[in-house]
């Protein structure tokens, strides 16, 4: 599943710079996620990293207006907040070292 594989790309460079944040749009009745689906989600996966909720997307959109990635999706961002890329695989492990700032 695409957050273990996530999970396990931070856990592997994290010491290195790599930050992750996962986005919850909405839970599983499609409604709007609250504190307790985020923790069902981190405990799910055994997550380390943090999981917040995006209710209707706005993060997502304010940074990627128009977008219609599939989801789950990763974006890959350089330091600075610059765009590295809108859409990677987690196992391009080249990609994630072409990034981490130390």
């Amino acid at each position: 599943m695409h957050a273990s594989r996530l999970e396990a790309r931070y856990r592997e460079y994290e010491d290195q710079g790599l930050m992750v944040l996962t986005l919850l749009i909405e839970n599983a009745s499609e409604q709007s996620p609250s504190v307790s689906d985020l923790q069902a989600w981190v405990d799910r996966h055994d997550l380390t990293h943090p999981v917040l909720a995006d209710p209707g997307s706005l993060i997502n959109d304010q940074w990627w207006p128009n977008s219609t990635f599939p989801v789950p999706h990763s974006k890959l961002l350089a330091p600075k907040i610059r765009v590295e890329s809108y859409e990677f695989s987690v196992n391009d492990t080249s990609r994630i070292e072409g990034v981490l700032p130390n």
